[in-house]
């Protein structure tokens, strides 16, 4: 099981003002192009997004760091998918603070679509990666299709999750967060943008052979 990250141990077990306020400015630094992605998925002017980032950032921060606090390593995981997920919570909240109920059913509306826009985005990216024909649409397709595009979804969700934690995140980053390759090289540390793309083409390969041994091969489902 993965252990907390040390930039958060250090900020929780801070014993004085100026050692708390470094530990922060150093989470945040180590964090904030993800913060900010996720500050701007909600749409709006770069005014509108600043608020936003502000917003979530100001929450993190009140009583004492509570939410971090929260935060348990779990096997299957890692601190910042937590932390993404933390961030939208509160972007929704501050949403509806500013919009009230209504606005935000549209919010949810919205949001949905674009989980299932991502959803498929990263199935389209990968699929293409791996040589699978992308999951088709299977409104109004055969049975046969339908059966064979579910069993393809499955075996790829399975052999996501049989991933290690942080290849897992790389693919997160990438397909589902769009970050660019050197952002992902920030947030992952990684040496160079090279070394991004040399995991992701070998993650992607592992991929590959995994689902051949599942009996789906190249082309159509």
């Amino acid at each position: 099981m993965p252990d907390r990250p040390a930039v958060l141990v250090r900020l929780l077990e801070s014993r004085t003002p100026r050692d708390q306020d470094e530990a922060w400015a150093d989470l945040v630094q180590a964090h904030t192009t993800i913060l900010l992605r996720t500050a701007r998925f909600f749409g709006g002017d770069h005014d509108a997004v600043m608020d936003r980032y502000a917003f979530i950032l100001d929450h993190l921060q009140r009583n004492s760091h509570a939410r971090l606090r929260g935060y348990t390593p779990r096997e299957r995981g890692s601190f910042e998918v937590w932390l993404v997920a933390v961030a939208r919570r509160l972007c929704l909240d501050q949403y509806r603070q500013k919009y009230g109920r209504v606005a935000e059913q549209q919010r949810a509306d919205d949001e949905a679509g674009s989980q299932r826009r991502r959803r498929r985005r990263q199935v389209d990216l990968i699929g293409e990666a791996v040589e699978v024909t992308t999951i088709p649409d299977t409104a109004g397709a055969s049975p046969d299709k339908e059966l064979a595009a579910r069993d393809l979804r499955l075996a790829l969700t399975a052999e996501l999750d049989g991933l290690e934690p942080r290849d897992r995140l790389l693919l997160r980053l990438l397909f589902e967060e769009e970050l660019t390759a050197r952002e992902t090289a920030r947030l992952m540390r990684f040496p160079t943008l090279f070394h991004v793309y040399r995991r992701r083409n070998s993650v992607l390969a592992l991929l590959r052979q995994r689902l051949r041994a599942r009996g789906i091969m190249d082309g159509d489902p």
